[in-house]
């Protein structure tokens, strides 16, 4: 038994340590792993959370200035209405009576605001 019991020893012990260390290497290098793939994970998640906020930003701002740009666009469309007004007013003030195209200026003036 001797015999068989130092063969075992010899032969196994060897082995078993042998998957053994392998067991721990592959364990290592599977948390290296998961590691790194974490950390890849929340560098990716920041930087698509950096360029949505970025967008969403340029988006408010466009919308801020076209919103602006509309307003400014009103208030000279309103403005030229109440000159056409004023001018055809004092043209059928003046006697000189309001010509058919001035007429048609107001109406274009009109059509665009309404």
């Amino acid at each position: 038994m001797s015999n068989l019991s130092d063969y075992i020893i010899a032969t196994v012990e060897p082995e078993s340590s042998a998957r053994s260390d392998a067991d721990s290497t592959l364990q290592s290098s599977i948390d290296i792993e998961a590691t790194a793939r974490a950390t890849a994970d929340s560098s990716e998640i920041t930087a698509r959370s950096n360029a949505d906020s970025t967008l969403s930003s340029r988006i408010n701002s466009e919308a801020t200035s076209r919103s602006a740009a509309d307003s400014t666009l009103a208030s000279r469309i309103d403005a030229e209405i109440t000159a056409r007004i004023a001018a055809d007013s004092s043209l059928a003030s003046g006697g000189g009576g309001v010509t058919k195209q001035q007429l048609n200026n107001t109406a274009l003036v009109y059509a665009l605001i309404f």
